[in-house]
Order: C-alpha cells, then structure tokens, then sequence
C-alpha cells in the first residue's frame, strides 16, 4: 500500500507564509495536497449528525494527517487548544500532539519528566516565594533565571548569589508570577541541538554563543556548527523525546562538568539552524514521518475491517 497523491496534509498554523510554515506545506505538496489551516478558523459543531471539529468549512477528518504549528492569540489560545485534543480522535494523524506539546512548554514539567525517566538533567526549583528562589540560586552557586514559558531565549538571566540575583528574582516574579530556577552548568557558551524525529536523531548541531556571550540560542545571534553525535549522546536525545512523547523535536543538551545533561525539549521546535548545518530538508524528513504514520493507521484499519 503506498501514499496516494491524493493524501491530504494540513498545516495548523498562524503564519502559513512564514519559513518553518513554508517548509511544511512545500514538502506536504510533493506527496499528495497540502493545505494551511488557521487556527482562527477552528470550529467544534455538535448535532444530531455527530460531533466534528472543522477548520472554515472542511471537516478535520477529512485530512489524513495534520501537522500542528502553533496558536493564534487573535482568537483564544485555551479554546484552540481543546479543539485540537478533539480534532485528534477524528484525524488518522496528527503531529505533534497537543499533549507532548504542552509538556514540553511547560519547563517544570518537562524538567520532571525528564528526571522521571532517569535522564541526566541540570538541578532545578520552580518557586512563586522570592526566598525559595534566592535560597537556590545560594545552593546552586551559579544559577540561570528563566520564566516557566518561553522560547527563543529570551529572559533568561545567569546569576550569581547577591543583590542583583535578588533584585532580578524580584522583577521576574513581578512579571511572569513564577520562577525558573536551574543550576548552571558551565562552562557556557556552546551546547547541542540534537533534532529528532521519529525516534531517531537525524542531525545534530553545536550552537555557538557570540564571542563574550553565553546564551546559546540562534535568535540570539549563535552560530550553527554541525555535530557528530556518539551513540550514547543521540540515545540521550532519543531518551528525552521520548520521555516527553513528542514526534519530532529539538533537543537541547550540555556537556557539563560531569557529563552531558538535557536542557530542555522543544514541541514546536525552530529546524533553521540545523538545514544550514547539513543542508538536509528536515521539513521532508517530518511529513514522510506523517506519511508513513498514514499508512499504518490505514493497514490498521483495513486488518480490523477485513
């Protein structure tokens, strides 16, 4: 059984013209048609006929696969959300869940997954106390400040114990209402991105702070270098998607004094980065995922039907 050109693979997202969005829907397009759906456009009808979610005038189920992208906070975030948990019972696929997604958002969570699956990750507390937060970043020596959602690296502050640690504690729990607290692992500057999908590491890159600088994000102005991986380090990458339940994903991981640890995993993750490093077309690599995925949902149920 193979993929009938006629596969239809939407592209949930708020920014159908952007580069990740772009990718997406060009690779969808070389094996069947590909749509981009607005997150606005999302409905959830109940009648006599049934319960469906639909994107403007087409019914969810009618796509094969859905590839989710993101939100739109035009509309309300929180009612996107569940329609997508429902559209996920009517559609054969759909990648990455709404679960594994939030998890991975969500630092402290993902953080005690991580740990729970027995993964090597840096010494974390998570406070809405500004005691509890100065108290760790006293134990942790060097520690870095982060709001529990957020990407890009944008916010996160490295701090020592003192004044300005204090004084930094204060505005973020001002601002975001909770605190993120990690050990830092030194020596900075340098950390892998390893991207996974699948359940397997398909490229992996070193992200390069500027010079003087130690945030290693590329938004940020890092630098992509490529990385072989040794078997150990991509079955860590491996390990942490898993933990977390995602399809594909960036997983981010330093080479710490005692060790490699994962940082964080990411749900909607920035792929840039890595297709300059190695020149591969990750997009591609992500809807054959989905494709292959449609496949076994149909064998599937044609084996319960036959």
């Amino acid at each position: 059984m193979g993929v009938r050109k006629e596969l239809r693979i939407g592209v949930v997202t708020s920014d159908p013209t952007g580069w990740h969005s772009s990718r997406l829907l060009d690779a969808a397009g070389e094996i069947g048609r590909a749509e981009a759906l607005s997150p606005l456009d999302v409905s959830v009808h109940v009648d006599a006929q049934g319960a469906e979610v639909w994107f403007g005038n087409e019914q969810a189920s009618r796509f094969n696969a859905l590839l989710l992208r993101g939100l739109d906070n035009e509309g309300l975030p929180d009612f996107q959300l569940e329609a997508y948990r429902l559209m996920e019972e009517s559609v054969p696929v759909t990648i990455n869940r709404v679960g594994p997604v939030l998890t991975a958002l969500d630092k402290c969570r993902s953080s005690f997954m991580l740990h729970k699956a027995g993964l090597p990750t840096p010494d974390t507390v998570v406070t809405q106390r500004p005691e509890v937060a100065v108290r760790a970043v006293q134990e942790f020596g060097v520690a870095v400040l982060k709001p529990l959602y957020g990407s890009l690296g944008e916010d996160i502050v490295r701090v020592t114990p003192g004044r300005e640690a204090s004084d930094v504690i204060a505005r973020m729990l001002r601002d975001f209402g909770v605190i993120y607290v990690q050990r830092f692992l030194g020596p900075g500057g340098r950390d892998i991105r390893a991207f996974v999908i699948g359940g397997r590491v398909v490229a992996a890159i070193y992200r390069v702070a500027r010079e003087g600088e130690w945030i290693t994000n590329v938004f940020q102005g890092a630098r992509s270098e490529r990385a072989n991986l040794s078997p150990s380090m991509a079955a860590l990458a491996v390990g942490a998607a898993r933990a977390v339940d995602l399809d594909y994903t960036g997983v981010d991981i330093i080479e710490g004094p005692d060790g490699p640890a994962v940082i964080e995993v990411n749900g909607t993750p920035s792929w840039m980065g890595v297709e300059e490093a190695w020149n591969l077309n990750i997009a591609r690599e992500i809807v054959g995922l989905a494709a292959r995925r449609v496949r076994r949902a149909a064998l599937a149920t044609y084996w319960r039907t036959a």
